[in-house]
């Protein structure tokens, strides 16, 4: 039972867990349901606590909202982020939040294996057992641990609580978590549950065994086009997963695609989602200008507004490197590297493919956005019809992406507000200004002093963030640092 404080720092008496900070109630509604009626994962006779005696509700779940219907109105109620627990000797679940709960009597086995993705538990070492360090930062670890439940091994992020000070550090840790819970995919690596203590937070992921992409390059050296095509279908459908979710990772890289199974690139999945938001039509974000110099799409680099494309762009540079086995931005300089990306001229040369396949490398790392393909488009593209990666003629999104509460429409980008650039070659005359690029979690701006120009380095800014991703990354010098 949880019967104790578990953010005792917090001055607020409604802050018992570090998930609650912001005061909300818990309250049954009659008003409109706010989310896209769809299929619901779980249906359950049960008998809900109200008042002093309990009554049967045939109870609904559609992710992390339970719904019923009595004297033909409509109820429903948000219990993310609640606290769960199990009472009358775990015949009932218990949803706490802030000063309010909801208790039903039910088969708590099915009830918490199904209410557990979107609510906070307490107890972890209940559950698990620690095995190993696979890793160590200033403010997290990651572990392998054991589940005493089911046996099986999974990777924990353990979060220091004290070390997450700063607003838009909550933010970022709340929406990495958000758009985990809502990727339930092969495609990605899978998020299960979340613990919380005094001190920590215990995030539960699978743990991956395989090499990532840059240590299967190493091994195995550089893919043929048939080897290519299948990688890239792979990926190309993953981001189309996220997409038809409303959601773009915004940081696809080597590092960031490892494999389930190792040498079986039909395996390999995405992860690291810190850099992740939900498309906004007008550009609202929490980080506008991220990612990983040399797998950024240029638009982002140039201060536009951008879409989905963009992780379209990143996939385009992961082809291109698993055909030549380099980044097409290389250069020993780390100033020329962002400059190269943010013009976006690629030589193609060193990619042997054939004219289909060219043709395929091309649209996805068009510099123009509004002529790139979507990732829709690039899974029906004749290329792996030739080669021969899908079954069927067409690849089809089952569910489309559509608007959803808190999401725009999708609109078509605003008209570039930079010149396009048409030659890869810097000139003196030309003025590229370098926007700055940000990092969840750490939000405190570290400017790079070494080997920039003056000019550039007081536009070009690196920040550190925590990843959930359970695995040691490397750290390019080039790259956006982890904070670890």
């Amino acid at each position: 039972m949880i019967d104790k404080d578990l953010n005792p720092s917090c001055e607020y008496k409604h802050c018992r867990s570090f998930f609650q900070l912001n005061y909300t109630q818990m309250k049954w509604n009659s008003t409109p349901l706010p989310f896209e009626f769809a299929s619901y994962q779980f249906r359950d006779i049960v008998k809900m606590k109200e008042g002093d005696t309990f009554k049967n509700r045939d109870l609904r779940v559609y992710d992390n909202f339970l719904v019923y219907e009595d004297q033909n109105r409509t109820y429903w109620l948000d219990y993310e982020n609640c606290l769960i627990d199990q009472f009358q000797d775990q015949k009932g679940i218990r949803l706490i939040k802030c000063f309010d709960s909801v208790e039903f009597q039910c088969d708590t086995l099915q009830w918490f294996k199904l209410l557990k993705r979107h609510t906070i538990q307490s107890d972890f070492f209940k559950y698990y057992v620690l095995i190993k360090k696979i890793s160590k930062g200033r403010f997290t670890e990651v572990y392998r641990t054991k589940s005493h439940v089911d046996g099986n091994d999974y990777a924990v992020k353990i979060l220091k609580k004290s070390q997450i000070i700063d607003e838009a550090d909550f933010i970022a840790l709340f929406k990495e978590i958000k758009i985990l819970r809502v990727v339930q995919t092969d495609f990605c690596v899978k998020f299960y549950e979340i613990f919380e203590s005094t001190e920590n937070i215990y995030i539960i992921m699978e743990l991956l065994i395989g090499k990532d992409l840059d240590g299967h390059i190493e091994k195995t050296s550089f893919f043929s086009e048939e080897k290519t095509a299948k990688f890239i279908f792979r990926l190309i459908k993953t981001i189309s997963y996220l997409h038809s979710k409303g959601i773009m990772h915004r940081d696809i890289k080597p590092e960031n695609i490892i494999f389930r199974q190792i040498d079986n690139i039909e395996t390999a999945c995405l992860t690291d989602f810190g850099l992740s938001d939900f498309y906004h039509s007008e550009g609202f974000y929490l980080f506008k200008r991220c990612g990983t110099p040399g797998y950024i799409a240029p638009e982002i680099l140039r201060n536009e507004n951008y879409d989905y494309k963009v992780d379209v762009y990143s996939v385009g540079i992961i082809m291109y490197y698993v055909l030549t086995g380099k980044n097409p931005f290389d250069h020993l300089n780390q100033k020329q590297i962002i400059l190269n990306n943010q013009l976006g001229q690629i030589n193609f040369q060193d990619c042997k493919l054939s004219k289909a396949g060219l043709g395929f490398l091309t649209q996805l790392l068009n510099e123009d956005q509004n002529e790139r393909l979507s990732s829709h488009e690039a899974l029906n593209h004749v290329w792996f019809q030739i080669e021969k990666v899908s079954k069927i003629k067409q690849y089809i999104i089952k569910k489309k992406i559509e608007s959803k509460k808190n999401l725009s429409s999708i609109l078509q980008p605003k008209q570039r507000q930079t010149q396009k650039y048409k030659s890869g070659n810097l000139s003196p005359n030309v003025k590229l200004t370098l926007t700055q690029i940000y990092s969840p979690y750490h939000s405190r701006q570290l400017t790079q002093k070494d080997q920039f120009s003056q000019d550039l380095s007081n536009n070009f800014m690196v920040t550190s963030r925590l990843s959930l991703q359970n695995t040691q990354s490397k750290i390019q010098p080039f790259f956006i640092s982890k904070l670890k």
